[in-house]
Formats: C-alpha cells, structure tokens, sequence
C-alpha cells in the first residue's frame, strides 16, 4: 500500500527545490504545517542593500489524494494556528489519481473567508463549552481557481506569489487587520439594560444626541459579541448604575441657514449634526434631531416642525472666530427683534442628500442687548490689518476692550468723525499761519493681538487762553504697530516713529507737536 501522504511532500519538496525555494519540512506535524517556505531574497542591483524588501515566506499543509474530489478535512486545532500565523498560509493538495506523480495541484490561500470561518466556527463551539479542536474539522473546498496552472515548480511558485502581491510587510499588515475586525460588523459586545421613569427611549434619544449628561438605568448586563454570538458569561452585570456617552461624534457636519424670508439670504453657519438610532423605534411626532454650533444648540422634531433655539455666550472663546462672533450676533440680534415673525430655516447635510426647509416662530426669545456696534468696529479694525482669519475670541473680551476699540476706530479709521486736539508749548508762542502737525500714539486689543497706531493729524491751530487748539486736522501720517499679546513694544521705539513722522511735517513747513511721553 503506497503512501500518498509522503509522496505529496516529497513531490512539494522537490517542486520548491526545482526553483530555488527552501522548503523546511515540520519534522512532527503538530502545528498546522508541513512546510516553511523561504523564497530567495530578491536583491535589486538600484536599491541599496539595506532598502532591499523582506523576501516571501510562508507556511504550507500538504494534502494528497487519488480521488478528485477536491476537498479536504482539517482539524480546527491545526486551521487556528494557520489563521492566526502572521504570514501567509496554504493548503496544497496534490491529486494523483492512482498515478505515480500528481495529475493536477491545487493550492488554497488562508484568505479572509476561511479566517472568517475558522474563527467563527471556534467562537461557536467556545460559547457551547468544546475545546477538543482537535477532533473538530472544517472542510476546504478546492475550486478551478485554486489549480495551480502547471505541475511544475515554476507554476508552484507563481501560485504562491500571487496572493502576496505587496510583498512580505504588507501582507502581514493586512492578515493582522483582518483577524482583529472580522466578526465585529455588529459591535464587539451587546448591552442590556432598563431605563427607569417614564419615556426610557426618549431619554436615550436625548442622551444619544447630547442633550443630558447621564440617564439612569437598572439589570444592567455586557456581553461580549463576535459574528453576532453572544458570550454566555457577561462581562459586566449590575443592578443598577447611569449611562454616560463621552466624546459623542457628530454623525455629520452640516450647514444650517436661518432667514427672514423663504428667499433671503439669511446667515449660515457650519455646524455638527448628530441623529439619534434610536429615532425609527419612536414614533414620527417624537423623533429629533440636534445641530450643535460653537455658540448655539438647535434641536429640532422634523414631523411636528417644533425647533427649539438655545445659544450661550460662555463656551470657550478661542474656538470663535471674530468674524463668526459678528456673524452670530447679527442672528441674535435679528431674533431678539419682531419676535412674532417666522423664521426660515435650511439645512444642508451633503449633496447626497436634499436639504431640509421649515420655519419655526421664536415668540419666547429673549430681549437681547448686542453691542454689534463694537463687533463690527473690531472687525473693520482687524480686516484693515489682514489679522481676522487668526482672531478667535469672546463676546466678553470684546467688551472688556470696546472703549479702547471703539476710540480705536473712531480715531484711526472713521473719517466722517471730527477730531480735535490741544497743546500748550513752554516758549507760549507758536506762528499760527503754519500748518501744525499734532502726533499721538493711540491703541487697542483685539484677541491675540495688541494694535497701535503713531498717528499724525494736521490743521490749523488757534489759540484759546493759554493753550493751542487744532480742530477738524486730517488724517495724515499713519505708522501702525501690530504685535501679538506676549510682546512689549517699547517706548523709544514709539518714540522714534513718532520723530519720523515729525521729520516729514518739518520738510513740508508743518510744525509738529509730538503729544506722546
């Protein structure tokens, strides 16, 4: 009686021999494998030595048949261990139909689906209490893709280099990946649990979108889950305790558009949306959703049209833009104002999707008092020096300094102010058919940034009692500073500003008075 099993691995030997492959046969076949494969390594004359990749290897079970059934039995013990092998595993089964050398080989690649299979059958016979894997099999079928195209070694070897076709690194990689995600489509473990009170899934809905810290819970029991098997022994069990969801994800980032009109224009605002899973179990008139801006909350019930507009000025201010804060205000403002008129609200989820339109009535929205006055201001202030994509700040640091930003404004920018100006001089004599040139230093804070000016205003001086005064003097000379908060400017150096400006009036026959210490 010959023995088939011999003349396979011999044959397989003498195949990978044929074509430079070292084959180093399992002296006890107790761990899954016949055969570890080392392909030569694969030296490239144009990459240095070191730079060279991994040269293949890999692991083999050879089976040997003289029917042609093409399939084979493999015991659960010996399949763990190939699915689980870092590298690549094969079965090659070797056909000889009664002959002397095989009639055809076919080689059968570890692939996602039988790793899928092998672990799922394990965890299946796990959670029944078996752990005689050895005495469980799995069948491998062999298909005509499985034929290796040739009984040679050349054929063999081609075989094999298919299914790792990003080299040795990669592939390891990816097997990894796939033994560690397979059987988790569903979550990686299941949770029970009852809500106390009254609406438990209304709270979990809340709860899901953010909208509470924790909700209450009683027979609270984890299991864990893979290929949607529970574990018999939970992982957690409780009585009693309170559910938190920390770092909710948004599902999305949206855009919502608030108008006064169905065609306006309105004020957009790009936003984080969340829905919650458990909205199809509620009823339609139940289901919500939230849209979640850095300084507002919108929680809206589409089918009944209720939405609920809840805003706070205290979040953190260096998420907020200026730009975005003015934007904002103007929104608050505008509700705060005719609150018995509808509002029109879009929301753009993604271009897969139509946006969704309503309106909505604010009735009991609040009286607000906005300073847009001196948002806007700062704003101009901090277009005019090219810094307003890099100021993020707060409602309340822009009125701790809207004296300074409005005087700021007013001074520097806003030409439709008149300003005036007055002096005494220690000589008390001035000739007043000059032109005189007063300089002064003038500054605010906007977010980060400390803003000055060296400003030069120049008119005609008159005198009145024992000091000279200048009304209405045009803008003339502008020597800006603009430093952010850690940085000092230092007073000589305003000081020398201040004397270029003067050098200039003094060419032109204008006298400068510099009113700056």
């Amino acid at each position: 009686m010959r023995d088939l099993g011999a003349m396979g691995e011999d044959t397989f030997s003498l195949l990978c021999n044929s074509v430079g492959l070292i084959a180093n046969g399992s002296k006890i076949d107790k761990t899954g494998w016949d055969f570890f494969v080392e392909f030569p390594e694969n030296t490239n004359k144009n990459t240095l030595a070191d730079m060279n990749p991994v040269p293949l290897e890999c692991r083999v079970q050879v089976k040997s048949t003289d029917k042609n059934d093409r399939k084979v039995q493999i015991s659960l013990k010996n399949m763990n261990r190939l699915v689980k092998a870092p590298m690549p595993s094969f079965i090659c089964l070797m056909e000889f139909n009664n002959k002397i050398n095989p009639q055809a080989i076919y080689l059968t690649h570890i692939d996602k689906n039988l790793i899928e299979r092998t672990l799922k059958r394990l965890r299946e016979l796990s959670e029944k209490n078996v752990s005689n894997f050895n005495k469980r099999k799995l069948t491998i079928n062999f298909s005509e893709e499985d034929k290796v195209k040739g009984v040679s070694g050349e054929a063999l070897k081609t075989a094999i280099e298919k299914h790792i076709p990003k080299g040795l690194s990669s592939y390891i990689q990816e097997k990894e990946k796939i033994i560690q995600e397979v059987g988790f489509d569903s979550g990686w473990a299941q949770i029970n649990f009852d809500v106390t009170g009254e609406n438990p899934i209304e709270k979990m809905v809340d709860l899901t979108l953010g909208l509470v810290d924790e909700v209450e819970v009683s027979n609270f029991i984890g299991r864990h889950s893979r290929f949607n098997i529970l574990s018999l022994k939970p992982f957690v069990k409780h009585k009693s305790g309170r559910i938190q969801m920390s770092n909710l994800k948004p599902d999305k980032i949206c855009t919502v558009k608030f108008k006064e009109s169905k065609y306006g224009p309105g004020h957009s605002f790009k936003a984080k949306f969340y829905s919650s899973p458990f909205n199809r179990l509620l009823p339609e008139k139940n289901a919500k959703f939230r849209i979640e801006w850095k300084l507002f909350n919108l929680v809206v019930k589409p089918y009944i049209g209720e939405t609920i507009f809840q805003y706070s000025f205290s979040d953190d201010a260096k998420e907020t833009s200026i730009k975005e804060l003015f934007q904002f205000l103007k929104l608050i403002d505008s509700f705060s104002k005719n609150k018995d008129q509808t509002r029109y609200i879009e929301i753009s989820i993604g271009d897969e999707i139509p946006p969704l339109t309503g309106s909505f009535n604010i009735n009991d929205f609040p009286q607000v008092d906005v300073p847009l006055d001196i948002v806007s201001k700062a704003c101009s202030i901090a277009e005019k020096y090219q810094i307003e994509n890099n100021i993020y700040i707060s409602l309340f640091e822009i009125l701790q300094y809207s004296q300074s930003v409005s005087e700021f404004y007013d001074v520097v920018m806003n030409h439709n102010i008149s300003l005036k100006f007055s002096f005494e001089i220690d000589n008390d004599k001035i000739d007043l058919s000059k032109k005189v040139g007063g300089i002064f230093f003038i500054n605010t804070k906007i977010g980060k940034y400390a803003i000055g000016c060296v400003l030069g205003a120049v008119g005609s001086a008159q005198k009145t009692k024992k000091r000279y005064e200048v009304i209405n003097p045009q803008r003339k000379y502008i020597k800006d500073i603009i430093v952010e908060e850690q940085t000092t400017v230092k007073s000589h150096d305003l000081l020398k500003l201040a004397h270029e400006i003067a050098d200039k009036m003094e060419k032109l026959d204008i006298t400068p008075i510099i009113l700056m210490k």
